[in-house]
């Protein structure tokens, strides 16, 4: 048992050391310590010093590639898109500054933005498959042409009736008929599937943006969610592009998640580092190339086929 001797003992101690580093301190180490302290200090001025020069540098240098890309953009895209429409799906988490900005280089191919939408995260969601099946099974009956869903998993489902709203298998867009102004307002009901304005026709092709979020901040199952979506969503359009950041390439990132499942894969193209301009003008190029019946992944994370299309 700890007595109060005990403590009048620890606390004398305490003190007597505090008094000694006192002393020592103002005595004969007091030298050593100030200029191993200044030294110290000179050294961390220096590092940082050292560090913010090459992130000035490395500043310069990107916004100088970004402005290079920016002018050359209209040169090396242009025509690649060319009478055709894209439909622009925005995923949890894009960043509607890439949206816009890949929005800007469909038009610098010729091409136009038909569509702006986005997907909510329940539509993502492996918990919300039965209200996505029961929802499907009530819009199927809007489009007599779209292809029987009864087996169709409910990302399957989705992604059928999503590319029949906004989606064409022609080679040029398509009017905006009654069946998919049903489905598109179905979904958006049901706060799934949303569009941003009025679309004025379904696009030949789909661009699908991704975010920097990362799995663990998204519904479970997402990552098969958006590789099943995205796999149906191709099976109704003339070409689909999921493109997105660096970050959305890394292990945990929605983008990984479509290069990883091997039907997608084959089907669906990605990008990453669409974040700068010339990933923008990659996701293009990938885009045109999905006319030809090209699907590859590019970029700078992972990306299997390289940076950008070749010849």
């Amino acid at each position: 048992m700890m007595t109060f001797r005990y403590h009048i003992v620890t606390i004398v101690s305490v003190f007597l050391a505090l008094a000694i580093g006192i002393a020592i301190g103002g005595g004969p180490l007091k030298g050593e310590v100030d200029n191993s302290l200044v030294t110290q200090v000179e050294n961390d001025r220096r590092t940082i010093a050292a560090l913010e020069g090459q992130l000035a540098g490395a500043e310069t240098a990107s916004e100088f590639n970004d402005a290079v890309a920016t002018t050359l953009a209209p040169r090396v895209l242009r025509d690649q898109l060319a009478g055709h429409g894209v439909a622009v799906v925005s995923l949890p988490g894009a960043d509607p500054a890439t949206v816009a900005a890949l929005g800007e280089r469909v038009t610098d191919a010729g091409g136009e933005v038909v569509g702006n939408y986005r997907i909510a995260a329940g539509l993502l969601d492996a918990e919300q498959q039965p209200l996505v099946e029961d929802l499907a099974g009530r819009l199927v009956g809007e489009a007599p042409d779209l292809a029987p869903l009864a087996d169709a998993s409910g990302y399957e489902q989705a992604g059928a009736l999503v590319a029949r709203a906004i989606a064409t298998a022609e080679d040029t867009p398509a009017e905006v008929d009654g069946p998919a102004s049903a489905i598109l307002a179905g979904l958006s009901t049901a706060g799934l599937f949303t569009a941003d304005g009025t679309p004025t026709a379904r696009g030949d092709l789909v661009l699908v943006v991704a975010g920097p979020t990362v799995m663990e901040n998204l519904p479970d199952g997402a990552g098969a969610g958006l590789a099943a979506l995205a796999d149906a969503v191709s099976e109704g359009a003339g070409g689909v592009v999921v493109a997105g950041p660096t970050r959305a390439a890394r292990p945990d990132g929605l983008l990984a998640a479509a290069r990883r499942d091997l039907r997608t894969s084959t089907r669906v193209a990605t990008v990453d580092s669409a974040h700068l301009v010339a990933g923008q003008l990659v996701a293009i190029l990938t885009l045109a190339g999905t006319l030809a019946g090209q699907v590859g992944h590019y970029g700078a994370v992972d990306a299997t086929d390289g940076a950008a299309p070749g010849e």
